[in-house]
């Protein structure tokens, strides 16, 4: 049963690594499930056994990117103190799965993800009792804005130099949102 499991998950990721090779090539390219056959070492019944069309693909790819990316926050959430340590783990995890995430997301997963980090901000905001809608809108776009540049570097770079990142970023969340809370 694992060994059809990991068959499963390699299928997946053989698919989703010729989908996004295929659109580094060209972004707009009308990509094919023939094509991301031909990219690949699958043939067309693989694909067709996880997924129905091409539609299903890229709404399931959509999902998934979005659950990974909950669990992350769901994870930081909890957090007594914040780190960004599970953001960067994540991404070692399923670089391709980012890598969709942020550069060629039809927009599902991201508008998903950034309407439920805000929620999530503003109802730890409660002790800005002063803070306006508007400040507080233009710190969460701020945060969210740095941290995906600093994912993005990760990717850019070969997740190469994780630690300086996670303790580089960590500092600029935690001292930005004390920044704040002493301004107000």
């Amino acid at each position: 049963m694992a060994e059809i499991n990991n068959r499963n998950k390699n299928a997946k990721k053989l698919i989703l690594s010729s989908y996004l090779s295929l659109l580094d090539k060209d972004r707009n390219a009308s990509i094919t499930v023939k094509d991301i056959c031909k990219n690949t070492i699958i043939n067309r019944g693989t694909f067709y056994l996880h997924y129905s069309s091409m539609e299903d693909f890229l709404v399931s790819l959509e999902e998934n990117c979005y659950e990974v990316i909950e669990k992350v926050m769901n994870e930081i959430y909890a957090m007594a103190n914040f780190t960004s340590r599970p953001l960067f783990d994540m991404i070692e995890d399923n670089p391709d799965l980012f890598k969709y995430f942020v550069f060629y997301s039809r927009g599902t997963a991201k508008v998903k993800w950034v309407n439920n980090l805000m929620t999530n901000i503003r109802e730890k905001s409660y002790k800005w009792k002063d803070i306006s809608d508007e400040q507080l809108d233009l710190m969460v776009n701020f945060l969210i804005g740095g941290a995906i540049t600093y994912l993005i570097h990760f990717i850019n770079h070969g997740l190469q130099n994780k630690q300086y990142l996670i303790e580089s970023m960590d500092a600029i969340v935690t001292k930005g949102t004390r920044g704040l809370n002493q301004l107000i």
